[in-house]
C-alpha cells in the first residue's frame, strides 16, 4: 500500500500536504506545528502556513488551549475535503 508521503501522480503536491495534514490532525487534534511538520515531511514555517491555509478555507478550527498551545479540530468541511482528497488518492 502506498503512503500519502510518497509521490502520487493523482493528488498535486499542495492536496497531498493537506491531505497528510487533516489525516494528522484527526488522529491527534493536540499535535504541535513542529510534530507536525516532522510527521509530513515539510519545514515548519511550512506548516505554519499550511495550517492557516487550512483554517482560511474552513477545514479545521484552531483553538488556543494554553498560552503556546494550540488545538486543531476537523470542520464538517474539512471531513468532507478529507474524504474527497481519499477518494483521489486512491483512484
Amino acid at each position: 500500500m502506498r503512503s500519502v508521503h510518497e509521490q502520487n501522480d493523482s493528488l498535486d503536491s499542495n492536496s497531498e500536504r493537506e491531505l497528510s495534514a487533516l489525516l494528522e490532525i484527526e488522529l491527534n487534534p493536540e499535535i504541535t506545528q513542529r510534530q507536525l511538520s516532522s510527521k509530513i515531511g515539510i519545514a515548519l514555517g511550512l506548516t505554519n502556513v499550511l495550517i492557516k491555509n487550512l483554517a482560511q478555507k474552513g477545514l479545521i478550527k484552531a483553538s488556543q488551549a494554553g498560552w503556546k498551545r494550540w488545538i486543531y479540530n476537523l470542520t464538517p468541511q474539512g471531513i468532507t475535503h478529507k474524504v474527497l482528497l481519499t477518494q483521489k488518492y486512491i483512484t
